[in-house]
């Protein structure tokens, strides 16, 4: 019951809530069993939503021990799933789908096939990620259908706002924009916050879509807010960069920058790979809307992995700056409907331009 607790405090009232419930917990708990491996899990995730993966990893290693140890398989399967989740976060497909893999094997032996099925998805998600499998609409339905059998309606919610993402991903619109509709009652009379950021994220660059820059920025405002209560930097990160488009759109250059910047700098707090391509892409959007280059120009690459590319964007905009491309590409964007074209369209001309450039050099040589 103690766990229950502290687990419910940490969806509702993020990190502040978990910290309430776990020194209630550890007031009362054996230093060793279930109990034990449940902080270590609880500390675990914490960790994952600050961006302190090895930390993270640390406390999810020693509750997975000890949960294995006493054959707690369902309990075991939860934290293989949060260190699949920090995994992803950190661009190791191969590891997170291996233990997603895992997870669910534990789940289907335990008889709860509702959980095997969130697994699977989660799994192939990231095969999806690592570009070894297809489209992902019969992973998402079949998890869907398992999560309606079993009741339970959350998280329900919370699958069909990442199914809506994909959607809308797809050019989906409608559909993407009925499975929020339906959604959100759910996750607002729970309170659950991982389903509710992403909701508002979407609505809010839905909205930017459509022009309703008033309800866009309604939508924006509440999921950052709910990411800051969650203890979620990255989910923040990318709801600032969709801000950023919005004052672009405003005609307001300065708080377009200042929310850029605050987009990236969390970003690389969060250290949070899946979600720093969604900051960088909705970023590079906003270049076509009016953004200053500046936060690209300045920025730094956040890993060893991550050099190249981050080279590569940082000359990509130094040449549209000085040449003035970066104006004749922002006429040619489509201002209602942007989505991740505008960073392509970049480096396809500087790629062309630098090209052109060496021909040049060695006809003069």
């Amino acid at each position: 019951v103690l766990l229950v607790g502290a687990g419910l405090l940490c969806e509702t009232d993020g990190p502040a809530g978990l910290v309430v419930g776990l020194l209630f917990v550890v007031r009362h708990a054996e230093p060793v069993g279930p109990l034990r491996a449940a902080d270590c899990h609880l500390l675990g995730r914490d960790a994952k939503h600050a961006g302190s993966f090895e930390e993270a990893e640390s406390w999810l290693d020693e509750a997975s021990r000890m949960q294995e140890d006493a054959g707690e398989r369902s309990s075991l399967a939860l934290s293989l799933d949060q260190l699949a989740s920090v995994a992803a976060r950190d661009g190791r497909l191969r590891d997170a789908c291996r233990l997603y893999r895992r997870g669910a094997e534990l789940c289907r032996d335990a008889g709860l096939d509702a959980d095997a099925a969130l697994h699977e998805l989660n799994e192939m998600r990231c095969a999806f990620e690592a570009g070894v499998a297809g489209d992902l609409s019969a992973a998402f339905e079949k998890c869907l259908r398992q999560l309606s059998v079993s009741g339970h309606r959350h998280r329900h919610a919370q699958v069909s706002v990442a199914l809506a993402e994909h959607l809308l991903d797809r050019g989906e619109r409608e559909t993407a924009i009925a499975l929020i509709d339906r959604s959100l009652p759910v996750l607002e009379a729970a309170g659950h916050l991982p389903g509710l950021v992403p909701a508002h994220r979407l609505l809010g660059r839905l909205a930017i879509r459509d022009g309703d820059l008033d309800e866009a920025g309604d939508r924006i405002a509440t999921a950052i807010q709910l990411a800051a209560r969650a203890g979620d930097v990255a989910a923040g990160a990318e709801a600032q960069a969709i801000e950023a488009q919005r004052h672009c759109l405003l005609g307001r250059s300065e708080e377009a920058l200042v929310a850029a910047e605050s987009a990236l700098r969390n970003s690389a707090e969060a250290v949070d790979r899946r979600s720093r391509g969604r900051v960088v892409e909705s970023l590079a959007e906003a270049l076509f809307l009016g953004l200053q280059p500046a936060p690209f120009l300045e920025m730094r690459a956040w890993s060893p992995g991550e050099a190249e590319a981050a080279s590569l964007l940082r000359g990509a905009l130094a040449w549209a700056s000085e040449t003035g491309a970066i104006h004749d590409l922002r006429e040619g964007a489509e201002t209602r409907n942007p989505v991740g074209r505008s960073l392509s369209k970049l480096l396809t001309a500087w790629m062309a331009a630098e090209a052109e450039r060496r021909r040049g050099d060695a006809v003069r040589a």
